[in-house]
C-alpha cells in the first residue's frame, strides 16, 4: 500500500514538472545578475493567422520598464530574417516585481510558415536592464 501511494506521488510530481515545462515554451531569461525577466508564448505551434500571446513577468525584486506599451516586443522569421513589429503606445510602461503582462500579436496573419523568435527589453535608464526572448513556430 505504501510502495502505491509513494509511486503514485511521484507521477504526481512528473506530470507537474512536465505541465510546468511545457508552459513556458523555450523562454529564456538573461540579464548580468540573475533571472529577472521571462517571455513565454500560451503554445509552442500556431496556424497562419492565428493570434499569438505573449507573457512577460518579471522574475526579479525591482520594477522593470519597457520602452511602450507591447513591451518593446520585436519578431523575427529565423528563416528568412524578415522581421516584425506589433504595433504599441509610445509610453513607458512598468511591470513590477512578481507581475506579469500580456502583449498579443495579431498581425500572424501577414508572417509566412517558419520558425520565430520574439524578443523584449527594458527601457534603460534607471529600471534594470534585462532581455528575454522565447522561440515559437507558425505553419
Amino acid at each position: 500500500m505504501r510502495s502505491t501511494i509513494v509511486i503514485f506521488g511521484l507521477t504526481f510530481a512528473v506530470l507537474g514538472l512536465l505541465l510546468g515545462y511545457a508552459a513556458s515554451y523555450d523562454s529564456t531569461t538573461k540579464n548580468g545578475e540573475g533571472k529577472v525577466l521571462q517571455l513565454t508564448t500560451d503554445k509552442p505551434e500556431y496556424n497562419r493567422g492565428e493570434t499569438v500571446t505573449f507573457t512577460a513577468k518579471n522574475l526579479g525584486f525591482e520594477t522593470l520598464v519597457f520602452p511602450d506599451s507591447a513591451l518593446g516586443l520585436s519578431i523575427r522569421n529565423l528563416d528568412t530574417g524578415k522581421s516584425y513589429g506589433v504595433i504599441a503606445a509610445q509610453v513607458l510602461t512598468p511591470i513590477d516585481a512578481g507581475l506579469s503582462r500580456q502583449v498579443t500579436w495579431q498581425e500572424a496573419n501577414d508572417a509566412e510558415a517558419g520558425n520565430y523568435v520574439a524578443s523584449i527589453n527594458t527601457a534603460g535608464g534607471s529600471s534594470p536592464s534585462a532581455t528575454a526572448e522565447v522561440k515559437f513556430r507558425i505553419i
